[in-house]
């Protein structure tokens, strides 16, 4: 029977083209990092922003190998940003404060930050960064990687950033306070500092750098995380990751964290549907998985993709990417409003993505002159309008300068659109389902200029044309009283898919998705478990 080998001595053959020294010390940064497995947070980085006055404003796990980031807005969102807003509330917080943490082996180092915030003024306070000694050390090893100092010197230097002196942190490892002060007289001399002082100066402006790395990938994501804050429920999860394309794509979560998967392809009234369904979700066991669409609550940063004409195709590449990369084979995908014309797309591109498609209050935006209601006027002048190259930016802008400047025209102008229903214009109201939705819609069209105008560009190119060829099944769910839609024009759009059915839900207009949640949830699980 063969003897077999031990981690340390494989490691060991591994690296035996190295010195004798060099092995040890990559063998057990190796083996460190293995055994804190899924533990292990080397790579992360785990911050807060306060406050000046020690308020908590946000917090964030920051991936910097992997580039990707989780935002946490509420307090009671991870042990670790539950440990150091206590810690503020309690004892306040102040720049250069060096907190033990006990729930990961490191320290909160607390630095003044500033950041830009959505009435474009910058937030002045303070942000407090976890280090640990293995994210320590992965800095440390960045910047100074000619200088080979043992771990053992490293963990010293690691223990004097972290408030420790040499005779605590010789008790701390069972060492004896000589064998500490040799490890710093040689850090001292391979790093060219003079003296203890000139060290911690060194490290302390190398370690400015953790900073910069979280602050790189969660930037982007300062206008999406006031209005989930803001206006969504705080069970809504945000999260972002790098697709292979090296976009940021930005993920909502809601519903179960162990709950069955569903994705969600969203269009522009989505809040009606996330504020109305965390009940329904909790019921069913359902998560819901949102990927915001670019030119969504971004702050224009997709205007120039959408100035060269590219909008559509990205958000088609990026969901497709995203889609991929979250799941291993086809899905099935709910999909709101102008999201059911990009997963129309991506079925006939792809149709090995998707099992089923679920649409609900989809816009066909028909050209109908009998209609002679408010909501067809507007519609038919959208339409019209597509004619006209740049002018669905322009109108996004007026919209945003005038009709959607202040509550009072937000009110006028939403009331007129949706009169023609009851139903819809209670929900709208906020008389029935989750409040009123004037706040979230100022605010949500102030942030999406692009996404907005593309929409409409969307559905006046590819909406007569989107569903034919498409060769997955598609459930269409729709109310009988829809001002946009109706029955007659749902039914003549399903003819051009043999894989298409129409479902009526038995009430509600445009919002039913909203006015009648608990109904809607319940026949989107028996069409999923059909």
């Amino acid at each position: 029977m063969a003897k077999q080998t031990s981690l340390d001595d494989t490691l060991l053959d591994v690296f035996s083209l190295v010195s004798n020294d060099d092995a040890l010390s990559a063998r057990s940064e190796v083996i460190a990092h293995y055994r804190n497995g899924e533990g292990s947070i080397s790579g992360s980085v785990i911050w807060c922003d306060f406050q000046s006055d020690g308020k908590f404003l946000r917090a964030g796990v920051s991936d910097v190998g992997l580039m990707e980031s989780r935002s946490i807005l509420t307090k009671n969102g991870h042990p670790v940003v539950d440990e150091i807003t206590e810690h503020a509330e309690l004892h306040g917080l102040q720049a250069g404060n060096l907190i033990p943490s006990t729930q990961r082996d490191g320290f909160h180092w607390c630095i003044p930050y500033s950041a830009p915030s959505t009435n474009k003024r910058p937030v002045h306070g303070l942000r407090t960064l976890l280090i640990t000694e293995d994210l320590f050390l992965e800095v440390f090893d960045l910047f100074n990687i000619e200088v080979q100092l043992t771990p053992a010197e490293k963990r010293l230097v690691y223990q004097l950033i972290s408030g420790l002196n040499t005779n605590e942190a010789a008790e701390l490892d069972g060492v004896s306070v000589e064998t500490k002060r040799t490890h710093l007289k040689r850090a001292m001399s391979k790093l060219d500092c003079s003296n203890q002082s000139a060290i911690m100066r060194l490290v302390v402006s190398q370690l400015i750098h953790v900073l910069y790395l979280c602050e790189n990938e969660t930037s982007q994501n300062r206008i999406i995380e006031a209005f989930t804050s803001d206006h969504l429920h705080g069970s809504v999860r945000l999260s972002s990751q790098r697709l292979p394309n090296g976009r940021l794509q930005r993920v909502w979560e809601m519903g179960p964290a162990d709950g069955k998967p569903l994705l969600v392809l969203h269009g522009y009234l989505f809040p009606f549907m996330m504020l109305n369904a965390q009940d329904a979700l909790e019921k069913l066991g359902r998560r819901l998985v949102i990927p915001v669409r670019p030119g969504y609550l971004d702050d224009q940063e997709n205007t120039r993709i959408y100035h060269e004409g590219r909008m559509i195709e990205q958000t088609v590449e990026d969901l497709e990417a995203f889609i991929r990369q979250t799941w291993s084979g086809p899905v099935d995908v709910l999909c709101h409003a102008t999201g059911a014309y990009y997963a129309m797309i991506i079925a006939k591109n792809s149709p090995d993505i998707f099992s089923k498609l679920i649409v609900t209050s989809i816009n066909l935006m028909m050209d109908n002159e009998d209609k002679q209601s408010l909501s067809a006027s507007f519609l038919g002048g959208i339409r019209k309008l597509a004619k006209h190259n740049g002018m669905y930016e322009m109108l996004v802008r007026q919209f945003q300068k005038t009709t959607f400047s202040n509550d009072r025209t937000t009110r006028f102008v939403l009331r007129r659109l949706f009169r023609e229903n009851r139903t819809d214009l209670d929900t709208l109201n906020g008389v029935l389902g989750h409040g009123e939705a004037f706040g979230w819609y100022r605010a949500l069209h102030a942030a999406s200029m692009v996404g907005i105008a593309s929409d409409f560009g969307l559905v006046n190119i590819h909406a007569g044309e989107a569903l034919a060829d498409v060769t997955v099944p598609v459930i269409f769910l729709h109310g009988p009283e829809d001002c946009f839609t109706s029955i007659a024009e749902m039914q003549s759009y399903i003819e051009l898919c043999p894989f298409a059915e129409l479902k009526i839900l038995p009430e509600g207009g445009h919002l039913a998705i909203a006015s009648h949640a608990a109904m809607f949830w319940d026949q989107i699980e028996t069409v999923l478990t059909e």
